[in-house]
């Protein structure tokens, strides 16, 4: 005699038949001692329920039964027996996950065998991406991403554009799909369809799509506020002078013709600033010539130094976000010599007076000025004049 089962519920259960002298298949060529089969579906929010059925006749009842979730056995508040042959697992709402559910059967004390199991998949229907986000590296390519919210059911996406809002007929088609089952896009001059350079917007539709179901959403993205330049080029040496440096660089080629621009930030450091203080000079005076910037970096503090030099190019659309800068060009120079810009420190104290026989020796003292106040090699002290006071008059020595 054969007898089934029929649960229905918000989930797909799927239980095997049981008969006199008939053995359970756990899943196709594989025979156990009982049920249930199959892989179980659950949108989050809904219950969990599995029955555990062992084949008749057999010597062992539904209490030798027992539940495992990823190999850690089930809590007893979880299950309860339904009759002679059954154990119910019941959970009233399962957390989003992706997990394996076993029934094993008790054999002798410390002794299981497996009985089935099930792969148990809770999720949802395709939720907003966490984050979308299109970067275009120095105006030659665009790159879009996305970030998808964790789910065990498989989420296909498809991303298109268009040059116009709520363009429904003419829109672009991301040219590599295996780039989208990453979760981006990649547009650039060969793809088809090709980068668009000119436009300012790009008006973007991703949609995503599971078993349970799917969601549009649209973006719009400032084209030229998310272009990441390439570093400046051919960064060098013009002049300089005590207090000032001059350089020039070139913009790299793809962003000549850049509409909004390009802005330039130039830092400086010498080797008497705290490691990592840098400076930002003035770039309001920059000279564009045909192929290259030239800036005068003035109102240097230290002659004779070393000062480190690097040069960021961001677009001028671009918010203000240090991710938008580009990486620095960088270079090291020396600002010419001059006179010392102290002299040493004395008082009227800062002497001694000694007689050795037929002379007298005098000893001068000073304050020696900070090394960054020599200004130049070779610096040392000298004492140019002596005068002696005799009487009334002074006289050179």
């Amino acid at each position: 005699m054969l007898f089934y089962m029929l649960f229905i519920s918000t989930i797909l259960i799927l239980c095997g038949s049981i008969g006199a002298n008939a053995q359970g298949e756990c899943a196709r060529g594989l025979v156990t001692a009982g049920v249930p089969k199959g892989d179980i579906t659950i949108e989050y929010g809904n219950p969990l329920e599995i029955l555990c059925m062992l084949n008749t006749p057999t010597i062992y009842n539904s209490s030798h039964l027992r539940f495992y979730d990823n190999g850690e056995e089930v809590s007893k508040e979880l299950v309860n027996l339904v009759n002679e042959t059954t154990l119910r697992l019941f959970v009233e709402k399962p957390p989003i996950s992706s997990r394996l559910y076993s029934c094993k059967l008790m054999t002798a004390p410390n002794e299981f065998e497996g009985v089935c199991f099930n792969y148990v998949y809770v999720g949802g229907k395709p939720q907003e991406v966490l984050s979308f986000s299109c970067i275009s590296n120095n105006f030659e390519n665009l790159n879009c991403s996305w970030i998808p919210v964790q789910n065990p059911f498989t989420t296909k996406y498809r991303i298109t554009y268009s040059l116009r809002p709520n363009e429904n007929r003419h829109f672009y088609e991301c040219p590599n799909k295996s780039d989208v089952e990453h979760n981006y896009c990649l547009w650039t001059f060969d793809s088809n369809p090709p980068y668009r350079l000119p436009y300012e917007y790009f008006f973007f539709k991703l949609t995503g799509e599971n078993k349970l179901g799917s969601i549009v959403r649209k973006y719009t993205i400032n084209h030229f506020g998310v272009v990441l330049p390439r570093k400046a080029e051919n960064l060098n040496f013009v002049n300089a002078s005590s207090s000032s440096l001059t350089i020039s660089l070139v913009i790299p080629s793809a962003l000549k013709v850049f509409p909004p621009g390009i802005k330039i930030k130039v830092m400086y450091q010498s080797k008497w600033d705290p490691l990592n203080l840098w400076k930002e000079a003035n770039t309001s005076f920059v000279i564009n010539e045909s192929e290259r910037r030239v800036l005068n970096i003035t109102r240097l503090k230290y002659a004779n130094t070393v000062y480190d030099i690097k040069v960021l190019l961001k677009s001028n659309k671009a918010v203000d976000d240090e991710k938008w800068w580009s990486e620095p060009a960088t270079i090291t120079l020396h600002t010419k010599p001059s006179v010392p810009g102290l002299p040493p420190k004395t008082d009227v104290g800062c002497f001694e007076s000694k007689v050795q026989g037929t002379f007298r020796n005098i000893y001068i003292y000073w304050q020696q000025i900070p090394q960054y106040e020599e200004n130049g090699d070779n610096f040392e002290y000298k004492i140019l004049q002596i005068e002696e006071l005799v009487g009334s008059e002074w006289i050179e020595r």
